[in-house]
């Protein structure tokens, strides 16, 4: 299974505080989360192709950009999200162009991640995402890139369009999780609202408080080992290869074991994290193999050498 990590907070969240204030606010998924593919084979691969909240907003609401500029990453990102998200529906911006606006940036996916997509599911390997955008952000851009039916499963944060208050009578949400709403008259009358995929503390130090991907990767490697009739053997669940990027990416990596692959983006904060790690020792040290990418072409590069090694060992 291919896991792709992708984090579209607005402000921001899952970056380490030592690389300061948000330069690009993240409102879009990064086709850098991580995907998840399966047979024998459990590849974790994060797209990093940022969709960037300064692209999002530039388009949609561009008065708003000063103010994305100085906020600052908080533990949870969802508030401030839906804060921006109102905001920008209060501005006019109706729910059909929202979506279309997402549909265009799906369009402009790298055709490196494109392609891998289509390896995997020639591979019948089936893909996640684990991320902590949201279901909506995710599920329209995969349809503007025509990769819908390339994911079997988003694990994400919730979302719904919810009708503004004093809008007037009808439907009180509307959920767009995986489907392009048909225009109406109302349309500019509805706002995103986010929901924490994990409501109550996790009490992970290494996650923003709405979602532990480190838990949601174990409960992912249970279900994956359960699947082939072995609930503590790495070697029956197959090979893990995670891709990614933020800091959020550190609790995930730490979860896979020896036999399992992480590819971390160059010069981000997972990288950094392995780089520390191997030379202070007091602290959690990554039982996976490790690996450094820098462009698309050299992530599907590694997620194919990777994953292609080990179904073959299998056999």
């Amino acid at each position: 299974a291919t896991s792709a990590d992708i984090d579209c907070p607005l402000t921001g969240a899952g970056k380490t505080s030592s690389e300061g204030k948000n330069p690009a606010i993240d409102l879009g998924w990064k086709t850098s989360e991580n995907l998840v593919l399966a047979n024998k084979v459990l590849p974790c691969h994060a797209l990093l192709w940022p969709l960037a909240g300064e692209r999002l907003i530039s388009e949609l609401a561009p008065e708003l950009l000063p103010w994305l500029h100085g906020l600052e990453s908080p533990a949870n990102f969802i508030p401030v999200t839906n804060e921006i998200l109102a905001e920008v529906a209060r501005r006019g911006v109706s729910r059909d162009r929202l979506l279309t606006q997402l549909h265009q940036l799906g369009a402009e996916l790298p055709a490196p991640i494109v392609q891998l997509l289509q390896w995997a599911k020639q591979e019948h390997m089936p893909v996640k995402v684990l991320s902590d955008c949201n279901s909506v952000f995710i599920n329209h851009i995969l349809t503007g890139a025509r990769l819908g039916s390339f994911v079997d499963e988003v694990i994400t944060n919730s979302a719904a369009f919810e009708r503004v208050q004093g809008a007037g009578a009808g439907d009180a949400a509307v959920g767009l999780g995986g489907s392009h709403a048909s225009a109406d008259s109302t349309s500019s009358t509805y706002k995103l609202v986010i929901h924490p995929r994990q409501p109550h503390s996790h009490n992970c130090k290494l996650c923003p408080s709405n979602l532990c991907k480190g838990r949601e990767m174990a409960q992912l490697l249970q279900q994956q080992s359960k699947a082939a009739g072995d609930s503590t053997a790495a070697a029956a669940r197959g090979r893990v290869v995670y891709a990614g990027d933020g800091a959020n990416d550190i609790c995930p990596a730490l979860a896979l074991g020896p036999d399992d692959v992480v590819l971390a983006k160059a010069g981000h904060a997972l990288a950094k994290y392995v780089e520390a790690a191997a030379a202070v020792k007091s602290m959690q040290q990554p039982a996976a193999q490790v690996y450094v990418w820098d462009t698309h072409e050299q992530l599907a590069q590694l997620v194919r050498q990777h994953a292609t090694a080990h179904s073959k060992s299998s056999h």
